[in-house]
């Protein structure tokens, strides 16, 4: 782990001392052909689930949006790629959407597709998949992707019977724990603090404001024409081309805000991410295959490691 929090912080040269450094023996890495690389990454903006300008886009919609934009971008024929993988949590027809937004992106059927779910790592995951296939020699090029809409499919479990054996454990009792609770449990053993949160949601809202005033974000966001539902359902079309969830901060009015779970709580609406729509996706391949098309490389992925962890304190893990 102290070598992999090690790596990290070589990539954020700013924080990085001679001492620091010559403390710890960081991998030397050389660039090599079969490298991982990222040749391509886009996004939709981020928008307010159930408010926002997104909330009437379906799934599909936005994962088709960020497909072709990626194969646009790299200028790429879509039978090339030799999967896709899309991480998704709530669409209880993942797959069906997935394969929908294929179709509407314009990439063959003889190109497959298929989606996972990891909870909140799930886009991490579709990444890891994909890469690990290219590492393995499965295939030169694939597509991960992430994608939520959780205007349309809400958190809770509809129609689900638990099994009566969850019962007979705490363990599989705290499997069924809302996130709010295990929010709480994680902030109480590790000791972070309710200041700690309010000054990190703070510093999250100053920077992503700066860097969106900057257009630090412009190249990476795909714009998104819809159409959007008013509350008498009267429609309009719209073009959203920024994320929703940036807004005016500060610290007093942090700390005005009410615990959302449990009483003397540290977990508020104004420290916790939003609700949100939207969608991502990353072209992958070989250094090889990047530098036989003239492709720039963003990126180069070395390695991941999952790890499991109690139910009770989920949001440390995997």
């Amino acid at each position: 782990m102290a070598e992999r929090l090690a790596i990290v912080s070589q990539h954020i040269k700013n924080n990085i001392s001679p001492q620091s450094t010559a403390a710890t023996q960081l991998p030397v890495y050389t660039n090599k052909q079969d490298d991982i690389v990222i040749v391509s990454a886009l996004r939709t903006p981020i928008g307010k689930a159930k408010r926002g300008l997104l909330k009437d886009t379906l799934n599909d919609d936005l994962l088709a949006v960020v497909f072709k934009a990626v194969i646009e971008d790299a200028k790429i024929n879509p039978a090339d790629i030799g999967d896709v993988c899309v991480g998704n949590v709530l669409d209880p027809q993942a797959a069906t959407t997935a394969r929908l937004a294929q179709f509407y992106s314009g990439i063959p059927e003889t190109v497959p597709v298929y989606t996972t779910n990891r909870q909140c790592s799930s886009g991490l995951v579709a990444f890891m998949n994909v890469a690990g296939n290219i590492k393995n020699g499965v295939y030169d090029i694939g597509l991960a992707a992430g994608v939520e809409s959780m205007s349309t499919y809400g958190m809770g479990m509809s129609g689900y019977v638990p099994n009566p054996r969850i019962g007979e454990s705490q363990l599989t009792q705290d499997v069924l724990m809302p996130m709010g609770i295990t929010s709480e449990n994680v902030a109480s053993r590790f000791g972070v603090s309710r200041k700690d949160q309010d000054d990190f949601a703070l510093s999250s809202q100053i920077k992503a404001k700066k860097a969106a005033d900057t257009g630090l974000f412009d190249a990476e966001i795909v714009p998104v024409t819809t159409v959007v539902k008013d509350e008498n359902g009267q429609e309009r079309t719209v073009t959203v081309s920024k994320d929703e969830g940036i807004r005016p901060t500060t610290l007093e009015s942090l700390n005005k805000l009410k615990p959302a779970f449990i009483t003397n709580g540290t977990t508020t609406a104004g420290n916790s991410s939003q609700l949100s729509d939207g969608a991502a996706a990353v072209l992958l391949m070989t250094r090889r295959e990047a530098n036989r098309r003239g492709l720039p490389i963003l990126g180069v992925f070395r390695s991941f490691a999952v790890k499991g962890c109690p139910p009770d304190i989920m949001g440390i893990g995997p």
